[in-house]
């Protein structure tokens, strides 16, 4: 289930998250800001900031919800 938030950008921020999505689309990829921003959250805190056994406990727990 998606939930929606408003987040401000400055536009520095702006600008890189337009240039990746115009970037992936002409390389092919379908996407857009929102999937860009939910990627760049993903490998964030997996990489950076949780335990990667942590992020693999929420998605797990989230997606199996989404399928009942």
């Amino acid at each position: 289930m998606s939930k929606q938030i408003n987040i401000r950008l400055d536009e520095i921020h702006y600008k890189l998250l337009e240039q990746m999505v115009e970037t992936l689309e002409k390389q092919g990829v379908k996407t857009n800001k929102t999937d860009v921003i939910q990627k760049a959250l993903y490998i964030f805190a997996k990489e950076s900031v949780l335990d990667s056994e942590i992020v693999t406990k929420i998605i797990d727990r989230n997606y199996t919800e989404f399928f009942k």
